[in-house]
């Protein structure tokens, strides 16, 4: 989670945490002053502290990213990640608490405090996603000078109040949970809708579907790239789509993709 909110700078991500396990090997909180040695308590600590942390940040990450759950809402996402966090950690902690204290406290206490700290942490996974969503779907990229111009006759309904804004010349949709990102010759914009019901209106555009997340137009597409078996398509803006396995035979049936695909 804060990986996410530090902008994914894994050096500061590390020195927080450590930071915080020297700070409480030192002043020895919820009894542990009294119970361990300072070596003691710098091993309590750091399992305490990083086993859970790393848990939490793990199954919150998956919940919201596995195509599974791209059905519910983050928020339900970061819930299911919350209950499947909460007996584990609790029993690690319980077990933590037996080889180095001898006697555990309560494990329904155990299991109150495991959940609150994984639901804060929740909180700010889902924030910090949000933000950068809101963010990203304020930014314009600059027109490219080598994107196709503006050719498309008809626009889908669900672009009809972007285009003025952003050009009718759709090149790539991408889902983003909830969302879909557009991005067109004069920049890009999230809009909450869903990815289905995107790919009904785009028939108006000669485009195809390349991956379950993202559509490309054919005047989008520059050039295919293989690479360690896996194949992805490079844009005229410079982006690059990946491409499904499972969509390969049908997207060889299409020929502007066929003559690509025939020259990697």
């Amino acid at each position: 989670m804060f990986g996410i909110l530090l902008k994914n700078k894994l050096y500061i991500h590390a020195a927080l945490g450590f930071s915080v396990i020297a700070l409480f090997s030192f002043m020895g909180p919820f009894g542990t002053y009294q119970d361990l040695s300072y070596p003691e308590r710098i091993v309590y600590w750091f399992l305490a502290i990083c086993i859970p942390w790393a848990l939490i940040q793990t199954t919150i990450y998956l919940s919201v990213n596995i195509s599974f759950f791209q059905k519910y809402s983050r928020a339900t996402c970061a819930l299911y990640a919350v209950l499947a966090n909460t007996f584990p950690i609790a029993l690690f902690i319980s077990i933590l608490e037996s080889e180095l204290r001898g006697t555990p406290p309560p494990f329904h206490y155990l299991l109150a405090i495991t959940a609150i700290i994984s639901g804060i942490f929740s909180f700010l996974f889902v924030q910090a996603r949000n933000m950068s969503e809101q963010k990203q779907a304020k930014q314009v990229t600059p027109i490219d000078a080598t994107a196709p111009t503006e050719t498309c006759d008809e626009i889908p309904l669900f672009w009809r109040d972007h285009s003025a804004k952003f050009g009718k010349n759709i090149l790539h949709v991408a889902a983003q949970d909830h969302y879909v990102q557009v991005t067109t010759c004069r920049g890009s914009t999230l809009i909450l809708m869903r990815f289905t019901d995107v790919l009904l209106q785009l028939n108006v555009i000669e485009g195809a579907q390349v991956h379950r997340s993202h559509w490309v137009s054919k005047n989008s597409a520059e050039k295919l790239v293989k690479s360690n078996g896996k194949l992805s398509l490079r844009l005229r803006n410079g982006a690059s789509v990946p491409i499904s396995k499972s969509r390969c035979n049908e997207l060889k049936k299409l020929c502007w993709f066929a003559k690509m695909y025939a020259c990697t």
